[in-house]
């Protein structure tokens, strides 16, 4: 293979973030009041998403294959990825930071790939993107639905590659939504919405398999009065989902990655107000700051505590508290009006 010099890295300041206050409403408990338990109202104060950086470069090189670490490693399969795999066109490697994650695949690589394609002045359509060779068969057509040619290997690639990096935590937060809504995925988007779905007005984004409610008996009666529909993200397309956050007015959503395509929510959308379910064991803004960075409000809701996370969740020896991540949780049906009451009266 031929090899050029290497181009000088150049590296992109994304500005530091603020993000507005918002309200959290927690389960009715006897620590208000210990006669008459009430819910509590929860005010998260401002904040700001502090400024990283971006790097970006493109010569024409050797990307080392791809190998299992960290904690998405379980989400690699493959021990021994093939020799080298080379590309004839440009080429942007997207397999770090798990691009199998659905969220991650809409929130992250996609707006990356839509930024350095319009950095490097080139055709998004014609710039493979490179994923783990176990990629999903919904994640590749996600990439497939805005005409991105896809590559799904573990292997070494050679050729004219576009290179980022970027720290996941925080280098994207505060620019993706810009990136979402470029020239070029808002036209791909703005096409798909033309075609409406029939989705209702009042949306419920449940989930089948982890992070469940298990008190739905409690908490379908308030959903029924309220006139909400429940819908499981993976039974929709891609287009689908994108539809579902045009159509809707209200969303009621457990926190996931059924939650993803809220990021390329277009400006005459229909969908004015967010209430996202957070289960104790699962508390994370992420899309918090994408509901302000698309104009949309957000108010959480917070299960009920669970005895076993108060230790873990206070010890100054936790460092990252995701244990229970996927735990099944219950709703407070008197946390669910309230919240509903103050969705409903925005709109």
């Amino acid at each position: 293979m031929t090899t050029s010099a290497r181009t000088s890295t150049e590296r992109h300041v994304i500005a530091a973030l603020p993000i507005a206050a918002n309200r959290l409403i927690g389960a009715r408990t006897f620590l208000i009041d210990r006669a008459v338990p009430d819910c509590e109202y929860i005010e998260l104060p401002s904040k700001m998403i502090a400024e990283a950086v971006l790097e970006l470069e493109r010569r024409v090189t050797c990307i080392p294959a791809v190998t299992a670490s960290g904690r998405f490693a379980k989400l690699r399969r493959r021990l021994s990825p093939p020799d080298v795999a080379s590309i004839a066109g440009p080429f942007h490697d997207c397999r770090r930071f798990s691009p199998q994650n659905w969220a991650h695949l809409l929130n992250d690589q996609l707006p990356l790939h839509f930024y350095v394609c319009e950095h490097f002045d080139l055709d998004p359509t014609k710039v493979t993107m490179l994923l783990p060779e176990n990629m999903p068969g919904y994640g590749r057509r996600a990439v497939e639905m805005f005409g991105i040619p896809v590559l799904c290997t573990d292997a070494a690639v050679e050729g004219d590659a576009l290179i980022s990096r970027y720290p996941f935590s925080s280098a994207l937060r505060g620019e993706r939504a810009e990136w979402a809504a470029a020239k070029f995925p808002r036209s791909v988007v703005e096409k798909i919405v033309q075609h409406p779905a029939g989705h209702a007005k009042h949306i419920f984004l449940s989930r089948r398999d982890t992070r469940k409610v298990s008190n739905m008996g409690d908490i379908q009666p308030i959903l029924d009065r309220y006139g909400y529909v429940t819908i499981y993200p993976e039974a929709l397309s891609a287009e689908d989902q994108l539809r579902l956050f045009h159509e809707a007015s209200h969303i009621l959503a457990i926190h996931g990655a059924g939650l993803a395509p809220l990021l390329y929510r277009q400006p005459d959308s229909a969908l004015k107000h967010l209430v996202e379910i957070l289960p104790c064991g699962h508390m994370t803004d992420n899309f918090r700051v994408i509901a302000q960075r698309v104009n949309i409000g957000w108010t959480g809701l917070r299960g009920r505590i669970k005895p076993e996370y108060v230790q873990p969740a206070q010890s100054p020896e936790t460092t990252f508290f995701n244990q229970f991540s996927l735990d099944d949780f219950e709703v407070d049906p008197v946390s669910l009006e309230a919240v509903l009451q103050i969705s409903h009266a925005i709109n």
